[in-house]
């Protein structure tokens, strides 16, 4: 404890200190020429590239407080730099036209709003929290109580199924632990809905789900209305509930054995926390992943949140609740009547109102659940306009700057994880900024070409840098602005209308365990033809720009490369709403274990490469000729539990000309049977964190840039082939029909 204040002390007058010079380096009256201006603002970006330099050369995977710090006050005196010579000489005056006046001052706006976020997002992770999991007592008697709630509304029998099954894995004493299943799809209202067809399929599901419950173990619970979405369904558990501690999961969240045994112990220590999260870790690739192939080295999206910014946010105990994979603590939440409901972000204002309550919060980054993201960008847009109407309601009306009982650390952590969903405002601006002015001359920035090298270039490189330090290992260069682009259409006018009617706003449940049989267009590509179409338009009108009005060629060129950048992120979005296949329900979680297969009388030795619940992929020791359809056993000694397994499998697809490899259909009979399988394919959280760690390499700024751009074009012309091919055999099946 000593060496954090130790540190804190360090932190408070480093902070002071840079504070002062950087409000002297604002505001004092600089008397340099425009060469020695670049000078500054290169030699700042180089500062930060040295830094950059000297931390990858490290082996530890930390660059310490004090780098950090140092990087984040290089970047914020090239940051402030650029925004104060930005308002103080390019913005047009009244006298420049009114629509050249208005239109800089939102451009100005926007630009102030993405350093917010970027200054924001560098403070909380100024001390990213490393917290490891505290052992348990060896006497269980002392241990709490744990209800294990799975909230359901949708989901299918199969995929419920795993979870639960998974959840009567958990290591913990029997007595202490009890699963519920909340199935709000099969409620009182619902099995009395008018429509007679609705009710049926409603009774049929309580019916399923209750024998499901029964078969492994678990407690079916439902209630009499579906109010207050997931917040309600919870709420209306609790009374009928005892467990001191309670565990949240998604319906597709599927626990490891160890996730209890890694969270409980925090409770055991601190009597004044609420909740311990740990991270979201998916097996699938979500939409932008899945549709550019961008292969399995590649972070997912999720993971700067969760590897950096929930660890910064529990330095400042400021980490919330995330929904699923989380501990609560049940006294707790009954204090302040369940789950909130106000906004549909219930979890974050849940953990807001008990943070603002003194009391405290925890994260353990061990990745303790296997989930399933939105398969298709219709899906994935649905979740994250949620998310983003949320955040914006919860701004609206529970703002964390003057909500009374935060610290100052919390209040500016939550501000950095509601202000980031702003991001649309910015993004459509900056879309549509270069177009403005290239193709109806709204010179909405008074700027001659040598300011850009000037400023311009060196503010770019700065914040450029400056994240790839913080956060390169888990967010490769470029590739936050194409998933900004391609939410940010959609959510943009979200935004705007939960800022001026916050309490507007529904629930969507995001999709799960969709198929998809062949690649297909969205419905949501639309917004894009429009985008990208107006943006060639404007590089021709750049091209006459430059030859008609030859004085203005400064502004045409900024215009004319800011709307190339645009055009790549366009690129990237169209290739994104082509929707490639994706024929297997369940994903495949990496297996690496030893088996025997027994087929038609003969035993053979394979190694295990993947796993599901229902599925398997072999490699024999030798080549072997299996027919298609012959069933046997597979058996192995369980990497998680140490017990021996033997299930009933099925060879359902044979690998070409690879005689070695073999894909296996599983077909487990009774309960234990199950739950053996599931605990050998998604109990380990060890293996969930080496997936992660695997991923975890730093990529310079000029491999990102080189991967987005070579993945933008060239699924870009994918989605062009695919929607000529498309036209033509819609065109003969026309000329087809008319001949009959």
């Amino acid at each position: 404890m000593s060496g954090m204040i130790r540190d804190w002390k360090d932190a408070f007058w480093f902070v002071v200190a840079a504070l002062l010079l950087l409000v002297f380096a604002a505001f004092a009256k600089m008397a340099w020429l425009p060469a020695e201006q670049l000078g500054v603002g290169i030699t700042m970006a180089l500062a930060i590239l040295f830094l950059r330099k000297i931390y990858l050369a490290r082996t530890h995977q930390d660059p310490g407080s004090r780098m950090r710090l140092l990087v984040l006050v290089l970047g914020a005196f090239v940051v402030l730099r650029y925004i104060l010579w930005r308002i103080q000489y390019t913005v047009p005056t009244l006298n420049d036209g009114v629509l050249n006046f208005a239109f800089g001052w939102i451009l100005v706006g926007a630009e102030l709003i993405a350093i917010g976020i970027f200054f924001l997002g560098a403070f909380v992770n100024l001390y990213p929290l490393r917290r490891e999991p505290m052992k348990l007592p060896e006497d269980r008697s002392l241990l709490p109580s744990v209800d294990v709630f799975v909230p359901s509304y949708n989901e299918d029998r199969d995929l419920l199924e795993v979870t639960l099954l998974a959840a009567r894995n958990i290591r913990y004493p029997a007595d202490k632990l009890n699963v519920y299943l909340l199935d709000d799809g099969g409620t009182a209202q619902k099995r009395g809905d008018p429509d007679p067809e609705k009710a049926r399929a409603a009774l049929a599901r309580h019916e399923e789900l209750k024998a499901l419950c029964a078969e492994v173990g678990a407690h079916y619970l439902t209630r009499e209305r579906n109010e207050h979405a997931k917040a309600g369904n919870i709420n209306a558990a609790l009374p009928h509930t005892r467990g001191e501690l309670i565990l949240i999961l998604d319906a597709d969240h599927v626990p490891t054995v160890d996730i209890l045994e890694n969270l409980v112990g925090q409770f055991l220590a601190n009597d004044n926390l609420f909740l311990v999260q740990s991270p979201h870790f998916f097996l699938n690739p979500d939409p932008v992943e899945k549709n550019l192939q961008v292969g399995e080295s590649f972070p997912g999206e999720y993971e700067m949140f969760y590897t950096h910014g929930q660890r910064g946010l529990d330095f400042w105990n400021a980490s919330f609740f995330c929904g699923s994979a989380a501990l609560l603590r049940r006294r707790r939440l009954e204090e302040i009547g369940g789950i909130s409901g106000e906004t549909i972000t219930e979890d974050a204002e849940t953990a807001l109102t008990l943070h603002a309550r003194g009391y405290d919060s925890a994260y353990i980054h061990r990745p303790m659940v296997a989930g399933l993201q939105p398969e298709t960008f219709s899906g994935f847009i649905v979740q994250r306009v949620r998310w983003c109407q949320g955040m914006i309601q919860l701004f609206r009306l529970k703002n964390p700057l003057f909500m009374k009982g935060l610290s100052f650390g919390q209040r500016l952590g939550y501000l950095n994880s509601i202000f980031y969903w702003l991001f649309p405002i910015p993004r459509v601006i900056f879309l549509l900024a270069p177009s403005l002015y290239l193709v109806f001359g709204i010179a909405f920035v008074n700027i001659s070409f040598p300011r850009v090298l000037t400023y311009i270039i060196p503010y770019l490189m700065g914040v450029t840098l400056v994240a790839n330090f913080f956060y390169g290992k888990v967010r490769w260069f470029l590739v936050s602005e194409l998933y900004e682009t391609v939410q940010a259409l959609f959510s943009f006018p979200v935004v705007l209308k939960t800022l001026i009617r916050p309490r507007g706003a529904t629930f969507a449940v995001t999709p799960k365990g969709e198929r998809l049989d062949q690649e297909f267009i969205s419905d949501f590509a639309r917004p894009f033809y429009w985008a990208i179409g107006f943006a060639f338009l404007s590089v021709f009108a750049a091209c006459y720009r430059l030859v008609a009005f030859p004085e203005d060629y400064g502004q045409t060129l900024v215009a004319l490369m800011w709307e190339s950048f645009n055009i790549i992120m366009l690129m990237g979005a169209l290739g994104i709403v082509l929707e490639k296949p994706q024929r297997r329900k369940e994903p495949r979680a990496p297996a690496g274990f030893s088996a025997e297969l027994a087929l038609d009388g003969a035993r053979r030795p394979v190694d295990v490469l993947d796993i599901s619940y229902q599925g398997a992929r072999c490699r024999l020791a030798e080549p072997a000729r299996l027919g298609e359809g012959a069933k046997g056993w597979l058996s192995f000694l369980n990497p998680v539990t140490g017990e021996h397994v033997r299930v009933a499998c099925e060879v359902r697809n044979l690998r070409g000309n690879d005689a070695r490899i073999a894909g296996l259909r599983l077909r487990p009979e009774t309960v234990a049977e199950r739950r053996a399988v599931v605990a050998a394919a998604y109990g380990d959280s060890e293996r969930w964190r080496r997936m992660l760690m695997s991923r975890n390499r730093h990529v310079g700024v000029l491999d990102g840039l080189r991967f987005v751009l070579a993945k933008s074009v060239s699924h870009a012309f994918q989605h062009l082939r695919f929607r000529v091919r498309h036209a033509f055999r819609r065109r003969h099946r026309g000329q087809l029909q008319k001949q009959a």
